[in-house]
């Protein structure tokens, strides 16, 4: 459910530490205090529960990728933040910043959305990439080195650039539609709810259908400061 499309955080059955299956509504956009005595339970229902709940609706879409033991994308809280308190973020000087998520079912039409804001970079830096169900790269969505939007075509090795500038500093939404088709594959970019038209042509993007959705840069040798949030991916185009 989206969540503003509901005004109660419900709790249901909660259990964390000495919560003894808690249920309740908590009206949103409302100043709301806990009180009791110690041990009832009140860091356990706002920081066990609620606090947590908000991270697990970000990797809701992630599987977080470990290598070498280190997570390699960060999850932050209330710093740079699209919306609630948690949002990921991707800092690197030349070591691979990135997450995937396996689809449930492989389809030939997705429609792919993240909010992103850019930091900082220094290199061409991966925002999003479709991928097959075995991890092969179809199409990846990436800021230029010179701040501009563009995609590669992973498939037929080719790239396109926009003349879409991406400013620093500012909170971006964007929405990447692929549909698999042979040579008759087609591709929708959205920057900010704009359809970049450079971006949204006929491409050839092989039979395989997709089974993977990635997000951050896979690629070492990169310098770039990126935080993500909101992440949604459908078969229906997503409302802004």
């Amino acid at each position: 459910m989206d969540a503003d499309s509901h005004d109660l955080i419900e709790v249901r059955g909660a259990t964390e530490n000495n919560l003894a299956d808690v249920s309740l509504d908590i009206p949103k956009r409302r100043l709301t205090v806990f009180t009791g005595v110690s041990g009832s339970g009140k860091s356990s229902l706002v920081f066990g529960t609620l606090h947590l709940a908000d991270v697990d609706q970000l990797l809701a879409l992630l599987d977080r990728l470990v290598e070498d033991g280190s997570t390699v994308i960060v999850i932050e809280h209330h710093q740079e933040v699209y919306a609630g308190s948690w949002a990921a973020r991707a800092t690197s000087t030349g070591a691979a910043t990135w997450a995937y998520k396996r689809l449930d079912a492989s389809q030939t039409s997705l429609y792919y959305r993240i909010r992103f804001k850019l930091l900082s970079q220094a290199s061409n830096v991966n925002l999003l990439k479709f991928r097959t169900g075995s991890g092969t790269s179809l199409l990846g969505v990436y800021v230029t080195s010179t701040g501009r939007l563009a995609y590669r075509n992973d498939v037929a090795g080719q790239s396109l650039t926009s003349s879409t500038s991406v400013a620093t500093g500012t909170w971006h939404t964007l929405q990447v539609h692929v549909v698999v088709n042979g040579a008759a594959s087609q591709t929708e970019t959205w920057l900010d709810d704009v359809q970049i038209s450079q971006l949204s042509r006929t491409e050839s993007l092989g039979t395989d259908p997709i089974g993977r959705v990635q997000l951050g840069e896979n690629s070492t040798g990169r310098t770039y400061d990126v935080a993500f949030d909101d992440i949604v991916a459908d078969t229906a185009q997503i409302a802004p």
